[in-house]
């Protein structure tokens, strides 16, 4: 693995124009994942938002997870490169010998929030790219968005648009 001091330019990372908190509240009608008389799952929650990644704690064997606020790592901030981008929120079930297994996902549109307010909302989880509605449950996430400047905001939108005109 190469370090920044013998190739910088892998390291140049994009100006931040913002910032993105979510915090990883609750969830609930998760399916059991867990074999054994305790119908239970051992749910966490995996964030990707595009160059960064952040895992919650797992709760265990619960259905109806909460991750407290001061008793397990539920809360995180990244940088915004792009106000486009997209957040996935990925619950998945911890297991202990084999690989933990997939309940299902939930994807927020960065474009389609108002900067400076606070969304605190159960979204669906998906198991696949359609919808089964109530089979995988549900979790509940509070998150914000920030920029540093509406001006970078609208450049960061329109520098495909100069590009492409650039290039004709």
């Amino acid at each position: 693995m190469p370090t920044e001091a013998e190739q910088p330019q892998l390291f140049d990372a994009l100006p931040a124009i913002g910032e993105l908190r979510i915090e990883v509240l609750e969830a609930e009608r998760l399916p059991k994942m867990d074999p054994g008389p305790f119908e239970s799952t051992d749910a966490y929650a995996l964030l990707l938002f595009e160059t960064n990644a952040a895992r919650s704690n797992a709760c265990r064997r619960t259905r109806a997870p909460r991750w407290r606020a001061g008793e397990s790592a539920r809360a995180f901030a990244f940088p915004v490169l792009c106000p486009y981008s997209c957040v996935y929120v990925g619950l998945k079930d911890a297991d202990d010998f084999s690989a933990d297994d997939d309940i299902g996902r939930a994807v927020i549109e960065l474009g389609s929030l108002r900067p400076h307010t606070v969304y605190d909302c159960w979204l669906p989880l998906q198991k696949r790219t359609f919808r089964f509605p109530g089979r995988q449950g549900a979790v509940r996430l509070r998150y914000s968005v920030v920029y540093h400047s509406e001006r970078a905001r609208l450049l960061q939108y329109l520098s495909p648009l100069l590009v492409a005109h650039v290039a004709q």
